[in-house]
């Protein structure tokens, strides 16, 4: 699995940890979705790191969580639209 799949991974994880029984997240998913990618984010970086002589670290982060944040954003909006066709 690679860098990106891993963080989305653990976003996923964390997002389908964060439902209610009735479907709706519980307070504080979206804060305990953020902590999740950015230790996964974290894990990655340092692994790049050990591996670069010279560093662009920051952007790569930066650019990282956008990418990433905006697939869960995505995925969430197919599975709200799903849910509430099925209503």
């Amino acid at each position: 699995m690679g860098a990106s799949e891993k963080i989305f991974a653990a976003g996923m994880t964390e997002w389908r940890r964060s439902h209610r029984v009735d479907g709706g997240l519980i307070a504080g998913a979206q804060s305990r979705i953020d902590r999740s990618m950015d230790v996964a984010i974290s894990k990655e970086a340092e692994e790049l790191q050990s591996g670069l002589s010279v560093l662009a670290t920051g952007r790569v982060h930066c650019a990282l969580c956008w990418l990433v944040r905006h697939g869960l954003g995505y995925h969430e909006r197919l599975y709200r639209n799903r849910r509430s066709a099925k209503h």
